[in-house]
């Protein structure tokens, strides 16, 4: 029994070493990674991983096959210790064929030489772009374009149709060690439809993708009342094509009354917001080809005047100014106020609730004067810019330079005008030459170019030497003020004023002379009269 347990137990070893010695040997296989997989020529990859259980270390001889024809592309090393691969970094030959190529390891510098861990995979690709989104519009949407399969360092040119994109980012474009790169554009002026974004590489290479222009307005403002001006701006339309607009669904007339397109699909043109509700509207432009882009339009309560002023071009006292409404409740009291003064007209509202006022701007201030406008439930705002200029610098002409005058002195100057009239006048007499106070006389909002002092202004004799002084300046009806004229000066003389009853007194008494006098010249110029009498 032992015998024959013995014989069995050497057949079966028998058998095993048999069947080792009929299967082939191959060194130990391990996974490497190949990064990247796919490129042009000129692409760099680089190998890693770990090989176990190889008998062989040291350097390594890489490979690239296509068909029958092998690359050498250089040598890399495998450690000793741990079988991990470095320096393993290589570049697609030049004269690679798109498809397939297989990367492999060898102990030699042949390839027929003993295989090193995996055989790895590249596939060879020819240059290609893409670019996201594939469409939209007009100085709006930003177009990525991503390469790969171009020729490694190169610069590249971005070209939408025939033209080059002068400003993308980065500003300058250069393809990876992988051939790879990605940038960034705006899509340029383009009439609608289709398109084709091109990148051209400094070495020659090119590729290309679709991109579709679409049409689309912006309408600015975006709300407004009846008869506002729209502003509608068109692009990515069909080139050279005449538009029209529509507020809703009629065609609207527009300023220019002919609308075209220019040749890269883009227009401008003004309409003026129709008699409709208030609320939310449409407004459309569409070329002949019938392609169309809406915009939204609230129409609401809304006031405009005319002429427009501004802080830089403000207007007079005296303007007549319109003010236009719409949106106000049909057939109500409208009431307009001038805020500043204040001063307030009022009309009645129209069916449809607009209305036009014109008035005359009321004397103020200079600066910015809000126009109130309700109907007593809705109130809106416009501005009225007033002017800041002052009048010219009135010359005093009397009296002259230490003139003498009487006490109730008189004084002339030259007339000032201004566009904010009527044009006023400060006058000023004072007993010094600087105006400190008390003056003497101080007379305002006079509106003439002379005054006479009053009986209560009557001024007290002086000397030449210790003179009066006056001046003058003019004030507009937004008052704004001139600088004061140059200083006049004059004295009055001795003066004896009779007034009251003591003038009444005199003039009796002269007329009781008067009558006696008479009387007196009367009986002598009567012939024969006998003045005496016998005793």
């Amino acid at each position: 029994m032992k015998h024959k347990r013995f014989f069995r137990i050497l057949a079966v070893a028998v058998i095993l070493s048999l069947l080792m010695l009929a299967i082939p040997f191959t060194s130990a296989q391990a996974a490497l990674i190949l990064t990247p997989n796919q490129g042009g020529p000129g692409t760099e990859f680089t190998i890693t991983g770990q090989v176990t259980g190889s008998s062989y270390f040291g350097t390594v001889y890489a490979f690239f096959t296509q068909g029958s024809t092998d690359h050498y592309l250089g040598t890399c090393e495998l450690a000793h210790t741990t079988g991990v691969l470095s320096g393993c970094t290589f570049t697609v030959p030049a004269g690679a064929i798109v498809g397939p190529a297989i990367i492999s390891l060898r102990e030699g510098q042949l390839v027929s030489t003993p295989q090193v861990g995996t055989l790895l995979v590249f596939t060879v690709v020819t240059a290609q772009i893409a670019v996201s989104p594939t469409s939209g519009y007009v100085g709006e949407t930003t177009v990525t374009v991503t390469g790969s399969g171009f020729l490694t360092g190169q610069t590249m040119t971005i070209y939408f149709d025939a033209a080059v994109i002068a400003d993308t980012t980065p500003a300058t474009i250069t393809t990876g060690t992988t051939g790879a790169f990605t940038a960034t554009f705006v899509v340029p002026a383009s009439a609608r439809g289709a398109h084709t974004v091109k990148a051209q590489g400094s070495l020659a290479e090119s590729a290309t993708a679709a991109f579709t222009t679409l049409p689309k307005i912006v309408v600015t403002p975006t709300s407004g009342g009846f008869g506002d001006t729209v502003t509608v701006t068109g692009t990515g339309f069909a080139a050279s094509s005449t538009m029209t607009i529509y507020f809703d669904t009629p065609a609207v007339a527009t300023t220019p009354a002919a609308v075209t397109s220019d040749p890269y699909g883009g227009f401008t043109a003004d309409i003026n917001v129709p008699d409709v509700s208030i609320g939310a509207h449409t407004v459309k432009a569409q070329d002949a080809g019938a392609a169309s882009a809406e915009a939204a339009f609230t129409v609401s309560t809304s006031v405009a005047i005319s002429p427009v002023t501004s802080a830089s071009s403000p207007g007079n006292v005296g303007d007549e100014v319109t003010i236009t409404g719409s949106g106000f409740i049909a057939s109500s009291t409208i009431t307009i106020t001038y805020a500043s003064t204040p001063v307030t007209f009022t009309i009645t509202s129209l069916a449809d609730g607009s209305f036009s006022y014109t008035f005359e701007v009321p004397p103020s201030i200079a600066g910015a004067h809000t126009i109130t406008v309700t109907d007593g439930t809705t109130s809106v705002t416009t501005t009225f810019y007033m002017e800041s200029d002052p009048p010219a610098i009135p010359q005093p002409q009397l009296p002259y330079m230490l003139d003498k005058t009487g006490s109730q002195a008189s004084f002339d100057w030259d007339s000032s005008s201004d566009d904010s009239a009527p044009v006023t006048y400060e006058l000023q007499v004072a007993a010094d030459e600087n105006f400190t106070a008390p003056l003497l006389v101080a007379q305002t909002g006079l509106t003439l170019s002379e005054y006479t002092l009053t009986e209560a202004e009557a001024l007290e004799s002086t000397s030449e030497e210790e003179p009066y002084y006056w001046r003058v300046r003019a004030v507009d009806a937004a008052s704004n003020a001139s600088a004061w004229s140059p200083v006049g000066t004059f004295y009055v003389g001795f003066s004896f004023a009779i007034t009251g009853w003591v003038l009444y007194l005199l003039i009796g008494i002269g007329v009781v002379l008067v009558f006696i006098l008479g009387f007196w010249l009367g009986r002598r110029s009567t012939p024969g009269e006998d003045y005496y009498y016998e005793a």
